[in-house]
């Protein structure tokens, strides 16, 4: 997302979800690709009464169309499905409730150290 309108929603984002919040904004702000220490990230929080601007009925009709619309786009060669912000995470963690998480084998490895370590008993396979 970029252009003006990108720009104006980062703003809002990092003035409610930063500096209102009492957290990092700007540039204070850490990465989360690479781990050194707290990222200062905050959290801005929302409660909004849908009754006031229209009916819910309607707001909902008005969001399942939105969704359909975005779903109908045309997809980038090889993808099947557009996904909306925390499906695939959604869906991730039905799966991992289901099956388990899954763990990479090098993950595995050090938490097996690190179980011996403490002397625990437990092992991951």
């Amino acid at each position: 997302m970029g252009g003006p309108k990108g720009y104006g929603l980062a703003l809002m984002v990092d003035i409610l979800a930063g500096m209102l919040s009492g957290s990092k904004y700007g540039q204070e702000v850490k990465t989360f690709h690479q781990h050194r220490g707290p990222t200062g990230v905050g959290v801005c929080c929302m409660a909004i009464d849908v009754e006031r601007f229209m009916p819910v009925r309607e707001f909902r009709r008005l969001v399942q169309s939105y969704v359909a619309s975005i779903r109908g786009s045309r997809k980038a060669k090889g993808i099947s499905r557009i996904y909306l912000p925390g499906e695939i995470e959604f869906e991730r963690e039905k799966t991992s409730s289901a099956e388990g998480i899954e763990l990479n084998p090098g993950t595995v490895k050090d938490l097996n150290e690190l179980l011996e370590r403490v002397r625990s008993p437990l092992r991951l396979n």
